[in-house]
């Protein structure tokens, strides 16, 4: 186990997608014990996974846990 699965062995992973990108959703997820968001550049602009990217980054200071990307 290293610092970034918490202790875990498995590593929970979950892509972000349009329905799950809502900061509160994002939290929820992080919450919840995702470790590792998944970014599927073939839906949405550029400045969308700009977005997504900075709320996963936003959250994951807040709780004060690293998440992937």
């Amino acid at each position: 186990a290293d610092a970034y699965s918490g202790g875990r062995r498995v590593w929970r992973r979950i892509g972000v997608d349009p329905a799950s990108c809502d900061p509160a959703v994002l939290e929820k997820l992080i919450c919840a014990g995702v470790d590792v968001f998944r970014m599927n550049f073939s839906h949405g602009t550029a400045q969308d996974h700009i977005d997504r990217a900075a709320n996963v980054r936003s959250i994951s200071a807040k709780i004060g846990r690293p998440i992937g990307l």
